[in-house]
């Protein structure tokens, strides 16, 4: 088997540690190059198919691979994927917390960069607020199946108003307030509304149409 057409596997031949976890940290830390820049990105999609399938510590030693041999190279290609956000789990975070809180506790034997750290961190602080954001997702999918006949419409005619009218944010507002923010932040706030109504298959059930 030959690393060039099968990077990936041809790993997990010469690494046949790297999943245990009384031993993956070792076998991380002993693998200096095997690794190839090229392949990061194949392994970032192999540690999201981890975590989508609940094997942790599958998804640990892949990130973690990619961490100690090419470490922005792969924080890159973790945030070109978004296997890290919130919203591409449905905010249910029960099994990526707990691969990020493992690389966390590992970052000192990692040796991983301050920056690199930091970024962990802040994922981390990002999840903490997974079953929060996740009740407020569910409301308002409720809330658009409900009044799936007027919503979609009533957030486009109100993002296109706010352009007319050239709202600015006023930040002296709090932030529950809605003129806290800017048209753009409102836009993009109205563009996740129409992403929800997407997902829920309203627009494919009952196709949606402007009528004067």
């Amino acid at each position: 088997m030959h690393s060039k057409d099968h990077p990936r596997a041809a790993l997990v031949q010469a690494l046949p540690e790297l999943f245990d976890p009384r031993t993956w940290l070792p076998t991380v830390l002993a693998a200096g190059g095997m690794l190839r820049r090229q392949d990061v990105g194949g392994l970032v999609r192999s540690a999201a198919d981890a975590i989508g399938a609940g094997t942790r510590q599958e998804a640990v030693s892949w990130i973690a691979l990619g961490l100690r041999c090419h470490p922005d190279r792969l924080v890159d290609e973790i945030r070109r994927q978004g296997i890290f956000r919130c919203s591409k789990y449905r905010f249910h975070t029960g099994q990526l917390r707990p691969v990020v809180s493992t690389l966390l506790a590992h970052a000192k034997a990692l040796s991983l960069a301050d920056d690199v750290t930091h970024y962990l961190q802040s994922v981390s602080r990002l999840l903490q607020l997974g079953s929060s954001v996740r009740t407020l997702d569910a409301s308002l999918r409720e809330f658009l199946v409900r009044r799936n006949e007027r919503a979609l419409k009533t957030v486009v005619a109100v993002v296109d108003s706010l352009f007319m009218l050239d709202h600015q944010g006023d930040d002296s507002r709090s932030s529950e307030n809605w003129k806290h923010y800017t048209k753009e932040d409102l836009a993009e706030a109205g563009s996740y509304i129409i992403h929800c109504f997407d997902a829920e298959n309203w627009t494919a059930r009952r196709p949606f149409q402007f009528h004067g």
